[in-house]
C-alpha cells in the first residue's frame, strides 16, 4: 500500500520540477527590432511617433554611415522618420510605419509618402530582415514618388509579415540591385 507520505512527496517532486523547468524556459521568445542601415555618411535624428497606447521610444542621434539595430517594445505600434540635421520640420518626411504584433499576431508596415512625396534624404525601404532582394516585401521607392509607397489615404500599401526582425534603409545613395 502507499503512503499518504510518498503520495505528498511525488506530488511536491512533481510541482517543484515543473515550476523549475517553467522558470528556465522563456514563455514569449518574441523581440522585435529595427536594424537601420545607413547609405550614406550624413548625420540625422532618428525619431519615432508611439500610437497612444504605445509606451514612447526616445529620438536617436545617427552617426551618418553607421548602421544599428535597436530594440521595440512588444506590441508597438507608430512612425519612425529620419531627419538630417538642420532640415525643415520633421514633419514633412517619409515614415515607416509599423503595427507589431498586430492583427492576428503579425507585423505591419509600409513607407508613407503622403505628407511629402518626394523626400528623397531619409527613409527608403522598410522590409522583414532576410528579405532585401524581395521585391514583394519592400516598401518604399529608390527614388519617390513611386508606386510601392503609401501615397494617399487608403492606399493598398501596407505589407504584412510574421517576422518581427524589420530593416529600415536611410539615405541619398541608391542600391544598384533593386
Amino acid at each position: 500500500m502507499v503512503s499518504i507520505k510518498k503520495i505528498v512527496i511525488g506530488f511536491v517532486s512533481i510541482c517543484a520540477t515543473t515550476t523549475l523547468a517553467g522558470s528556465t524556459i522563456p514563455r514569449n521568445t518574441v523581440r522585435n527590432t529595427i536594424e537601420f542601415i545607413a547609405y550614406d555618411n550624413e548625420d540625422r535624428i532618428i525619431s519615432f511617433t508611439s500610437h497612444v497606447q504605445c509606451e514612447d521610444i526616445e529620438d536617436i542621434h545617427h552617426k551618418g554611415g553607421e548602421n544599428f539595430t535597436i530594440e521595440i517594445p512588444l506590441n508597438w505600434g507608430g512612425t519612425v522618420m529620419a531627419k538630417k540635421y538642420g532640415a525643415v520640420h520633421p514633419i514633412h518626411r517619409i515614415q515607416a510605419e509599423f503595427q507589431w504584433q498586430g492583427f492576428e499576431g503579425k507585423t505591419h508596415y509600409d513607407a508613407s509618402a503622403i505628407t511629402n512625396h518626394t523626400d528623397n534624404s531619409g527613409i527608403r525601404f522598410i522590409y522583414p530582415a532576410g528579405q532585401g532582394n524581395v521585391y514583394e516585401a519592400r516598401s518604399g521607392c529608390t527614388v519617390y514618388p513611386c508606386d510601392n509607397a503609401y501615397l494617399q489615404p487608403d492606399d493598398v500599401q501596407t505589407k504584412v509579415t510574421r517576422q518581427t526582425d524589420m530593416v529600415i534603409e536611410i539615405g541619398t545613395r541608391f542600391r544598384s540591385n533593386i
